[in-house]
């Protein structure tokens, strides 16, 4: 795991004017271990090191084969590089290191972009061709790695942060279209980004660069891959079968490695086989004694226990998490308001002192169907008398509903929330559960807000234009929700203290797998993640499948409206929102009204989503160091 960056110019040698240096400084959290720079005819490339798979000099980047025709800049871990570099050898490749950095290179030079049908694992990297003078681009299957890229004043630019974008010197003008869905979904889908003319190559994509510009090819899509080697009808055990190997895939390292451990389903199932397979094996929780009701470290402790894993809990109180608040946003390479990102931040920087590498239970949700809204989908599709009467007291609901922090003015705003999404179509109903924010209530935070455009972006987003049945819902969010946002949150939270995040759940033979299921084996009599319960019941605790799904709800209003109210007050000055033109005044004056006077309990979302994007603009565009 390491970051990459690079510049093509379409017009004659590049010219490193100090740019590219800068971006890779900008990169530095992300490969502590080591830097390296590499400029040749029209490219330059950079790398930043996190050493991971033979961790000598051998492995430094930029890396040239030995003719010195092809260099590769390379961020990810390609699982099964050992069966690669076989069948090379056989084809008569010599190696010079053990890296699959390496193998990725000579796989690339034997069997062109084709070499991407038989990775196993993460990635994003740009190779470039000498003789050609071209550059090739690809970003893994699902997107578990980040790649940015645009083409800007006669360059082509790449990196895994737009912080690094911009220390290349791209434009940095606002994408209003993207700072509005920003608000109503807390992150920014791919292709957009939070600037025009900067996009997100999406996952399973390549780019090919050379000096008639860049094309854009796809060379996987889920809704067509299909896991031929599967053929047995007790899908329980293949499921186990195909875990088990993955998990195996993931324990390839040079370094120290471990797991998360919260105690439920997902990360459960993976430290429990990992834990076989490994002697001592250590698993990490983070617990939160100030809010019992969140905390799950003993839940994670018990599991702990019955696998065998060296366990270590982290008790982090309320002000651990709040003096972490603006070091969290500060790390943010674009705006991103998914609050669960402050403990995951805490937890990585934590795990770090221990491991160089975690293993997660990241991706379960999407792939098996692991959160409420899959329930209510599942619900309004059944109808029933049920769902008549929810729908018929939905004034009533939305008179009711409170805030999450009380349980029956959460139980009503998810009644509230239930009904309205009962009338809609399938595809508004997608968006609409997938929202934090309505998206008329967003909009009214803007100075311009672009509703037509924003609409037009949701809907070409998705797989399906009407998602009909559950499968379909699940393959969405493995496309958009999880790539822009799970899996943003995790790269960008871990990779802050240079902590590799391994995730067994997203290897694609596991998700192929899981996408050839019928939704009844995800979702058998309304029950999430069926299939997952199922095939590992009676090899956990009891607990960690008849307990609800349990997260972390960080005090965001508490904290807005007491010890960061004067730190809000100052991004919002009523001259500072009037001056930059992007939002509302009048809007947002009535928001620090309503904190002001200890409201606004249906406004944390936004909140949040307002203050990093404010925090995010004063630090990386008005006081930018990258100009």
């Amino acid at each position: 795991m390491c970051g990459i960056v690079g510049s093509f110019n379409f017009n004659g040698p590049y010219e490193d004017n100090g740019e590219l240096g800068r971006a890779i400084s900008s990169l530095a959290h992300r490969g502590p271990d080591g830097e390296g720079k590499f400029v040749s005819g029209p490219v330059g490339l950079g790398h930043r090191r996190l050493s991971i798979i033979d961790t000598s000099d051998a492995g430094k980047q930029p890396f040239s084969d030995e003719n010195g025709r092809y260099t590769i800049t390379f961020n990810g871990e390609i699982y099964n590089f050992k069966e690669i570099r076989k069948k090379l050898l056989d084809r008569g490749h010599q190696f010079h290191s053990e890296t699959d950095t390496e193998v990725l290179l000579k796989g690339y030079i034997e069997y062109g972009n084709n070499i991407l049908d038989e990775l196993n694992g993460f990635f994003a990297f740009g190779i470039y061709d000498r003789k050609e003078e071209s550059l090739f681009l690809a970003r893994d299957r699902y997107g578990i790695k980040p790649l940015y890229w645009a083409e800007q004043n006669d360059h082509f630019h790449f990196a895994s942060e737009m912080k690094a974008m911009m220390a290349l010197g791209i434009d940095k003008e606002l994408d209003r279209s993207s700072l509005a869905i920003y608000l109503q979904l807390t992150y920014i889908p791919a292709p957009w980004t939070i600037f025009n003319n900067c996009q997100k190559l999406l996952p399973g994509h390549t780019v090919r660069v050379n000096k008639n510009g860049a094309k854009v090819s796809r060379y996987y899509d889920p809704r067509t891959a299909k896991n031929e080697s599967v053929r047995s009808k007790d899908h329980n055990n293949d499921l186990r079968e195909l875990l088990d190997r993955s998990v195996e895939r993931r324990l390839v390292s040079d370094v120290p490695l471990g797991s998360f451990l919260s105690g439920g389903v997902d990360s459960s199932i993976i430290a429990s086989i990992a834990s076989k397979k490994v002697k001592g094996f250590k698993t990490f929780s983070i617990g939160f004694p100030d809010h019992s009701k969140y905390d799950e470290s003993r839940y994670a402790e018990e599991v702990a226990k019955h696998i065998g894993s060296d366990h270590t809990s982290f008790h982090i109180r309320e002000d651990d998490l709040k003096n972490e608040f603006f070091n969290v946003i500060d790390q943010l390479d674009e705006p991103f308001a998914d609050s669960s990102a402050i403990p995951v931040y805490v937890l990585s920087k934590e795990t770090r002192k221990h491991v160089t590498v975690a293993l997660s239970g990241d991706g379960a949700d999407e792939v098996f169907s692991g959160y409420n809204k899959h329930l209510a989908e599942y619900k309004i599709s059944k109808g029933g008398l049920g769902v008549a009467g929810i729908r018929a007291f939905g004034p009533v609901w939305k008179a009711l509903k409170g805030s999450r922090g009380s349980k029956s003015g959460d139980l009503f705003r998810k009644l509230d929330r239930f009904a309205s999404s009962a009338s809609l179509e399938p595809k508004e109903r997608y968006w609409f559960l997938a929202s934090f924010t309505e998206q008329s209530k967003a909009l009214d935070f803007l100075s311009h807000p672009p509703k037509e455009e924003i609409t037009q972006r949701l809907l070409s987003s998705m797989a399906f234009e009407y998602p009909s049945e559950l499968n379909e819902i699940l393959l969405n969010d493995v496309m958009n929700v999880l790539p822009n946002d799970m899996l943003k949150k995790v790269d960008s939270m871990s990779m802050a203290h240079g902590l590799e995040v391994r995730t067994p759940f997203l290897d694609h033979e596991v998700v192929e797998f899981a996408n050839g299921l019928p939704a009844s084996k995800k979702f058998g009599n309304g029950e999430l993640k069926s299939i997952l319960r199922s095939a590992y019941k009676g090899r956990l605790p009891d607990h960690v499948f008849n307990r609800s799904k349990q997260g972390f709800e960080v005090p965001l209003l508490k904290w807005f409206q007491t010890d960061l109210f004067s730190e809000i007050e100052d991004l919002f000055s009523f001259e500072q929102i009037n001056e930059q033109g992007i939002l509302d005044p009048k809007t947002v004056n009535g928001l620090l009204i309503a904190l002001k006077d200890r409201q606004g309990d249906d406004k944390q979302a936004t909140i949040y989503a307002l203050l990093v994007f404010q925090r995010w603009w004063q630090k990386n565009v008005i006081d930018s160091n990258y100009d």
